[in-house]
C-alpha cells in the first residue's frame, strides 16, 4: 500500500505536505531555486503556512526582497493550499489570475511569514488568498490573489501522485542613450540576485520605454504538468517591463519598486515552445509608471498572458 493513503489528511504531514517538502529539496526548476529556502509548516484542509529568511538570491539591486520573487512565491504557496483542499484534493489546475499588492519593503536578512488560504473552491474555479508578513513585526508586506482554473478532475489520486513525483525526481550599469539589447542579456546572465532565474531569456530589443524579449520554455521555467508556470510568467513581467522602463532617459537609473503586479492568463505554453514577452511603459510621471506587457507564442502571435505592473521612484531626499 502507497504511504500516501496511510497518511491522513488532516495530518499535519499531508501527501501534499510532503510532497511540497519534497520539492523544497530537490530539482532544478524555477520552484527548487526560492523554495529551497522555504520551510513548510503547516499545509492541509486549503491552507498553506510556511516562512522563509530572505537571502542575497531573493533580492533586486536594492537588496529588497524581488517583487517576482514574491509573486511566484505567492503563486506556488498559494497552489499547495489549493492542492491541499478536500474538495479539489491533488487535483491539477492553471493560473488564470495573480493579483498582488506592494504595501511595505522587505530587507534583505528579514524572515517572512507566507500565509495562504483558500477563499472559495467551485467546480470549476478556486480563489486562494495569500499574505507575506515580516515574522518580527507581523506587518503585512505584500497581499496576492490568485484564480486557479479546475483541470480535469479524471485523473485518479494515484496518477496524480506519479505525475508529481516524476516531477519530482527530474529533476547595469550603462547610459540610456547606449543602451542595447545584449547589456540587459549580460546583465541576466552574471546576475547574482534573484534576476538569475532569466539567464536563458534572449533580449531582442530596448528602447523608448520598451522592451522584447524571446525564450525557449525549458524544464525549468515548466510546472508539474510542463506548460509555462505561472509565477515565472509573472517574473518575467515583472523583470522585462522594468527594463523598459530603464530605456527612458529621464528615468535612467532612478530606482524603483513594484506597488502593483496583475496577471491575466489566457492559454498554455508548452515546454520546448518559444514565447516573445513584448513589453511597453504606458505611461509614466514624477511619481508612478504604468507599464504592461504580453507574452506570446512566437510560432503564431497568440497572446499567452496579459500583465500590468505599476512601478514607484525612489527619488533620493
Amino acid at each position: 500500500m502507497s504511504m500516501f493513503k496511510i497518511i491522513s489528511r488532516t495530518s499535519s504531514t499531508t501527501p501534499i505536505g510532503i510532497l511540497a517538502e519534497a520539492l523544497r529539496k530537490t530539482g532544478n526548476t524555477v520552484d527548487h531555486i526560492l523554495l529551497k529556502k522555504v520551510k513548510i509548516i503547516k499545509c492541509e484542509n486549503g491552507e498553506c503556512l510556511a516562512e522563509m529568511k530572505i537571502g542575497k538570491g531573493d533580492c533586486n539591486l536594492l537588496d529588497g526582497f524581488h517583487g517576482g520573487a514574491a509573486a511566484k512565491l505567492i503563486d506556488t504557496i498559494s497552489s499547495f493550499a489549493l492542492a491541499s483542499h478536500d474538495k479539489h484534493y491533488m487535483v491539477p489546475s492553471v493560473s488564470v489570475n495573480l493579483n498582488l499588492s506592494y504595501l511595505k519593503g522587505t530587507a534583505l536578512g528579514e524572515e517572512i511569514i507566507i500565509d495562504a488560504k483558500t477563499s472559495r473552491a467551485g467546480k470549476q474555479l478556486a480563489y486562494i488568498k495569500c499574505e507575506i508578513r515580516n515574522k518580527t513585526t507581523g506587518d503585512v508586506v505584500i497581499e496576492g490573489t490568485h484564480v486557479k482554473k479546475i483541470l480535469d478532475r479524471a485523473k485518479t489520486f494515484s496518477e496524480m501522485i506519479k505525475e508529481f513525483l516524476v516531477f519530482i525526481l527530474k529533476q547595469l550599469r550603462m547610459s540610456p542613450k547606449t543602451v542595447t539589447a545584449e547589456n540587459f542579456e549580460n546583465y541576466l546572465k552574471t546576475s547574482n540576485n534573484y534576476d538569475k532565474v532569466l539567464n536563458k531569456v534572449k533580449v531582442v530589443s530596448v528602447g523608448d520605454g520598451n522592451c522584447v524579449a524571446e525564450l525557449k520554455i525549458d524544464n525549468e521555467h515548466a510546472n508539474s504538468m510542463n506548460i509555462l508556470h505561472g509565477g515565472f510568467s509573472a517574473m518575467l513581467v515583472d523583470v522585462i517591463t522594468s527594463f523598459g522602463l530603464l530605456t527612458i532617459e529621464q528615468y535612467y537609473m532612478i530606482p524603483s519598486v513594484t506597488v502593483d503586479l496583475h496577471l491575466t492568463y489566457l492559454k498554455a505554453a508548452k515546454v520546448s515552445e518559444e514565447i516573445v514577452i513584448d513589453a511597453r511603459t504606458i505611461k509614466s510621471g514624477k511619481t508612478l509608471a504604468f507599464l504592461e506587457c504580453e507574452i506570446k507564442r512566437k510560432s503564431t502571435g497568440e497572446v499567452l498572458v496579459k500583465g500590468n505592473q505599476t512601478k514607484c521612484f525612489l527619488h533620493p531626499k
